[in-house]
């Protein structure tokens, strides 16, 4: 399935908005689970599983449009059924570097995390938080 998965997206690749795909930042992303890109008005993005829970990671950086090592940040995000205000304000005061909020009837929850040349550190890392906000928000 992830080779596949990979396959679809290099196919597509050519007739997204930009020269080159953030390949790279891809291929680590398909190590948490399936993932793919996308390009929602002409931005790169990789919507992905870890384990049972989705996310969404835009690509962001001076040169994110042409060269995947240019791309300096990620901005991930995910949902989770709608929670107490309690659970969402000790989630914010744990300073995890991501942030908590009611969205409707959804907590959502959105980190910014920096690429400092390892990118795979930055899925894992938004793999712990991940696994860390199913844990608690998800019934």
């Amino acid at each position: 399935m992830k080779y596949l998965i990979a396959t679809l997206a290099t196919l597509l690749a050519p007739s997204l908005a930009w020269a080159e795909t953030p390949q790279a930042l891809l291929d680590q992303a398909l190590l948490l689970g399936p993932a793919q890109l996308g390009a929602p008005e002409g931005q790169p993005v990789i919507f992905g599983q870890a384990g049972d829970a989705a996310y969404v990671a835009n690509l962001g950086g001076p040169d994110c449009r042409t060269d995947a090592d240019g791309c300096d940040t990620i901005r991930f995000s995910s949902f989770a059924p709608a929670a107490d205000q309690a659970a969402l304000d000790a989630w914010n005061a744990a300073g995890n570097g991501s942030q908590v909020a009611l969205d409707g009837e959804w907590v959502s929850l959105s980190a910014e995390m920096p690429v400092t040349g390892n990118a795979q550190a930055v899925f894992a890392n938004w793999n712990a938080l991940l696994t860390q906000f199913v844990q608690t928000f998800e019934p």
